[in-house]
């Protein structure tokens, strides 16, 4: 094993014996369920809220796993997403790079999502509530698929590195 690479059943089983990792469990369980019913009853913008903390989550771990387990803190979704393109530029793994990619561009819309559904722009003015709510239903379904994907990479690579 390379200093980055952990015992995948080790710490698993460290993870489950963890009080913190029986709590990360809980919360995930509850937000991605609570997820899932906001975007069954049209609430976009929650599961687009929701998502990004989940992801941003999983991105901080990938950070401090890059680090080395250092204690690391990120800003922000896109923040984090830079930051640990840096460190897997050193793995080279384009299924990362590719789902880095895609982060980007969804940070972009949450940001707009969350922060401009009521702002005017000079040239936005014939943009309809409704149009930026289908940004919303889509940077919240985008939001579901980039965390499965990042949680299945990230699975997959902790594994091949048992």
């Amino acid at each position: 094993m390379t200093d980055v690479d952990i015992d995948y059943h080790e710490a698993t089983r460290q993870f489950w014996n963890n009080e913190s990792g029986i709590i990360r469990y809980n919360l995930y369980k509850s937000a991605i369920k609570k997820a899932k019913a906001a975007i069954e009853n049209e609430f976009y913008i929650e599961a687009v809220a929701i998502y990004e903390g989940i992801i941003a989550d999983r991105l901080e771990s990938r950070l401090q796993f890059l680090s080395n387990n250092a204690k690391v803190q990120i800003q922000s979704v896109g923040s984090a997403a830079h930051q640990c393109k840096k460190g897997d530029d050193k793995i080279k793994n384009p299924i990362m790079f590719e789902l880095y990619k895609r982060i980007f561009k969804w940070a972009k819309k949450r940001n707009f999502v969350l922060h401009n559904m009521v702002k005017i722009k000079e040239g936005d003015s014939d943009v309809s509530f409704e149009k930026r709510y289908d940004l919303a239903k889509e940077a919240a379904t985008e939001g579901v698929k980039i965390f499965n994907d990042l949680k299945n990479e990230i699975d997959r690579q902790k594994r091949a590195n048992a």
